[in-house]
């Protein structure tokens, strides 16, 4: 049976991306418009040099991607497709497409010549014609124009549409997706999703979905108006020297949450949202509309058996493993890791404030 997962705001969709590639498992992403169908190949996946297994720098693989749009025009209510395939030896995290600026930046230039560009072209959904049929030019407007839900004149993705032999369904590509959509209203969920089996994932350490959550904040300028802040996120290479020197500056110790976040209180409310309230939505939505699902714990639950593979590479697990992940890519760890146990404390002293709760499910 087919597998449709309900992975909502930061709930590990990229990670079963990654892990169905891995499995040569063919996969959909639904849009509200579109469906975008991979069946990728790895051929190869490992450390290309001694020095690189050495320094557990991270892994590559020999990925062919093979990519299929299935989509509607305005004005038709038939399925159109375009297809594209591309073989890259790429870091093996690298399935979104680099920018121009990043062109040359696989790990051994091996991508260089076979990869294709449009440097200093805009790509306009207009660019959507049947002359077209065919090209890069098609392609990459159609997947520019995918996530936009605004449409009124184009038919809706349907889960008739939906191709029988895939064998995961991530809904919905651009619901769930980030604070403006973070849950699936405006989806037709009287549709027969119980043809699939529904899978709904939820989290046990509370903890790291609070951190997460203070990271993308950090992140995102709607909520900060003081550039620094900006500079004080467990992502960035240079950021965790402004924090430090901001640090030395000050002879008494800093307020964190008065640097980072306007108040306890409407950090308090944004972290409501981001743990609970959102997740809590996705599944009284689907319990609303009759939609039959299970649980996957995301910490410590059995992707192998749960999604039916064969393999399973641990570094898509350590993806929802907030502080793994962000302490591997911090360019001086040890800096690193002092904001992130102050932000850690933070996201602990507001888990105890909610009773400590078990998990996140509703």
């Amino acid at each position: 049976m087919t597998i449709c997962y309900w992975g909502g705001v930061n709930g590990a969709k990229k990670n079963l991306r990654w892990l169905m590639s891995y499995n040569n498992k063919k996969f959909a992403v639904l849009f509200d418009h579109t469906i975008q169908i991979e069946h990728n190949q790895v051929h190869w996946d490992g450390f290309v040099t001694k020095k690189a297994k050495i320094n557990r720098s991270p892994r590559c693989w020999d990925l062919s991607r093979n990519i299929e749009i299935l989509y509607y025009k305005e004005g038709h209510d038939d399925l159109k497709r375009i297809t594209m395939q591309r073989r890259d030896l790429d870091f093996i995290y690298s399935l979104k497409k680099r920018k121009e600026t990043d062109r040359n930046s696989s790990p051994y230039s091996m991508t260089k010549g076979r990869t294709f560009h449009l440097p200093k072209v805009t790509i306009e959904p207009e660019m959507i014609d049947e002359s077209l049929d065919g090209t890069m030019i098609q392609f990459e407007a159609i997947n520019k124009i995918k996530i936009e839900a605004d449409r009124p004149n184009v038919c809706r993705v349907q889960v008739k549409d939906i191709p029988e032999d895939v064998h995961l369904v991530l809904s919905h590509g651009n619901r769930g997706a980030g604070l403006i959509n973070p849950t699936y209203t405006g989806m037709n969920l009287q549709d027969d999703w119980n043809k699939f089996r529904n899978i709904v994932p939820y989290k046990t350490n509370l903890v790291d979905r609070a951190v997460n959550a203070m990271d993308i904040w950090t992140n995102m300028s709607i909520f900060n108006s003081d550039p620094i802040k900006h500079k004080l996120s467990l992502r960035a290479k240079d950021r965790h020297d402004q924090y430090v020197s901001k640090v030395k500056e000050n002879t008494q110790a800093i307020d964190l949450i008065s640097m980072l976040y306007p108040t306890k209180e409407k950090l308090y409310e944004y972290l409501d949202n981001m743990v609970f309230n959102y997740h809590h939505s996705t599944i009284q939505e689907l319990k609303d509309n009759g939609i039959q699902f299970e649980y996957f714990n995301l910490d410590n639950g059995d992707y192998k058996k749960t999604f039916g593979v064969e393999k399973e590479y641990g570094g898509f697990r350590n993806q929802t493993l907030h502080y793994l992940c962000q302490m591997s890519k911090a360019k001086n760890k040890k800096q690193a890791r002092l904001l992130y146990f102050e932000i850690r404390q933070i996201a602990k002293e507001y888990i105890a404030s909610r009773g400590n709760p078990k998990d996140n499910r509703l």
